[in-house]
């Protein structure tokens, strides 16, 4: 894949939310937009390689109690925490692959599913 420019970089992270809650790789969306400038080289690598690290692949999975009675599992729901670089790589992705699609009228016309 082509690299990412920089200012497409920058606004996909801006746009995540900086939370401090950490995925398996021990960062955080708060950490990832505090060091914007150093991972943007090293993110390009990665697209431009197609060599991901096994660590962002990973995601915490817990459960969070919903209500009712606590020893049921359907009264607790899964959510589950990827680490912060995946959820960025994640839209800029997206973002490509649906301009691709796009620009190439790849897509049916009318198609009714859910795009973006």
């Amino acid at each position: 894949m082509e690299p990412v420019h920089p200012l497409e970089f920058i606004n996909t992270c801006k746009s995540l939310k900086a939370k401090t809650s950490m995925g398996p790789d021990n960062s955080s969306t708060k950490l990832l937009k505090e060091s914007i400038w150093n991972t943007a080289h090293i993110f390009n690598l990665s697209l431009e390689s197609g060599i991901v690290s096994d660590k962002i692949k990973l995601a915490n999975v817990l459960s969070i109690f919903k209500s009712g009675n606590d020893n049921l599992f359907n009264n607790n729901r899964p959510i589950s925490i990827h680490a912060a670089y995946s959820k960025l790589m994640e839209n800029i992705v997206a973002k490509k692959l649906i301009h691709f699609l796009d620009t190439n009228n790849v897509l049916y016309t009318h198609q009714c599913g859910i795009r973006n």
